[in-house]
């Protein structure tokens, strides 16, 4: 480095280049070339300095920067950008970890969800399977016999009630998955979204519910349920060393038959 160099303005310009190539975005690259411009015209300030750092902290933590946000810092002072941006990023780490340790109390290890063991693809063959929970008993039963027939699965309990069926069918541009309580009532409609760049992604509209989307590597069974930003169900291999099976974590608080029924449905779809 050049001695006559500024170790304030080499710091702010290595700052500009991680935002850039920590996310791409528009946004961002348009709030970094304003910020970077107060490091044009003279010596950098400290406060310059301090507001590169946050930006480039606010893409580290993914911060979606809303077109509000740009527009309440346009025209402040350096010291004002610093304050506002400190504030948004304070409160979203904050979110954040709040988030994740809300996650790890359901998700980790010995963690409040429920967890189920699945088979992949023994649908395709109109045979019954037995869904189990984590110490191995048979929770619900899969009937099968009436896919080649009818494209339908019926979900039974251990006393072979029914509790719920999917069912198959076509439309216009795309396969539909619906859930069917016992007595017809609609309880989920699964659909793939059309447009879904970089990973998979499904939307689930629940009959008397908020909706669901689900989104991951589908093909390799690890995806997340979500609603909203709250995962609401984790779909795994990696829990198990058995061959085609995979594993099903439910928050508490979820209808567990319609979200083992979603995993099903996406196994037949995809």
């Amino acid at each position: 480095m050049d001695s006559r160099e500024n170790p304030r303005s080499v710091a702010a310009g290595d700052l500009a280049h991680e935002v850039r190539v920590s996310l791409g975005s528009t946004l961002l690259l348009g709030l970094e070339v304003f910020v970077a411009a107060h490091v044009s015209h003279t010596v950098a300030t400290e406060a310059t300095v301090q507001s590169m750092f946050v930006l480039g902290l606010l893409v580290r933590i993914r911060t979606i920067l809303s077109p509000a946000l740009v527009v309440e810092i346009v025209g402040r002072r350096p010291w004002q950008k610093v304050n506002i941006l400190q504030q948004k990023g304070v409160t979203e780490m904050g979110r954040r970890r709040e988030e994740r340790r809300e996650e790890r109390e359901v998700f980790g290890r010995g963690g409040s969800a429920n967890r189920y063991r699945m088979r992949e693809k023994l649908v395709s063959f109109g045979n019954d399977f037995w869904i189990e929970n984590e110490q191995g008993q048979r929770a619900f039963k899969v009937d099968g016999k009436m896919l080649r027939v009818r494209d339908t699965l019926f979900f039974e309990d251990t006393q072979g009630r029914e509790l719920c069926k999917i069912q198959q069918r076509m439309v216009a541009v795309r396969d539909t998955m619906t859930i069917e309580g016992p007595n017809g009532e609609a309880m989920a409609t699964l659909r793939k979204a059309l447009i879904a760049p970089l990973r998979d992604r499904w939307t689930v509209k629940i009959g008397n519910g908020p909706d669901l989307d689900v989104q991951g590597n589908i093909l390799n069974f690890e995806y997340e349920i979500g609603e909203g930003r709250t995962k609401v169900a984790q779909v795994s291999k990696k829990w198990f060393r058995i061959a085609d099976t995979y594993g099903v974590q439910i928050e508490p608080s979820q209808n567990d038959i319609v979200i083992l029924a979603i995993t099903v449905a996406i196994d037949m779809m995809r």
